[in-house]
């Protein structure tokens, strides 16, 4: 009978020292990856001057049959030389996305 108590006790200290871990993870994580996303921004300015602008094609149906990305007047739709740098910098994987509608 001693020991239930300490038993129930060692259960609750590491549960609530996981879910306070896992948190702590989490915020340092996030913190991290908007780090890495406003350097990323900074150097696609320092590329590219202007502003992120997308082109969208639409056939006869109204269905977009290609969605192009800008920066500036530069077309950066197929310009991975970014995020290639970044993935092997950090370990990461990047992908640049925007809603076409």
């Amino acid at each position: 009978m001693a020991c239930i108590p300490l038993v129930a006790l060692g259960l609750l200290t590491g549960l609530v020292a996981s879910i306070f871990i896992r948190k702590t993870m989490e915020v340092q994580i996030r913190i991290n990856m908007e780090k890495q996303c406003d350097y990323i921004l900074n150097y696609y300015d320092s590329l590219y001057p202007g502003e992120f602008t997308v082109e969208k094609n639409e056939d006869s149906n109204g269905e977009y049959t290609s969605v192009k990305l800008y920066k500036g007047t530069y077309d950066i739709t197929t310009e991975y030389d970014v995020l290639d740098a970044m993935k092997n910098a950090f370990g990461d994987d990047y992908t640049i996305f925007a809603r076409a509608y």
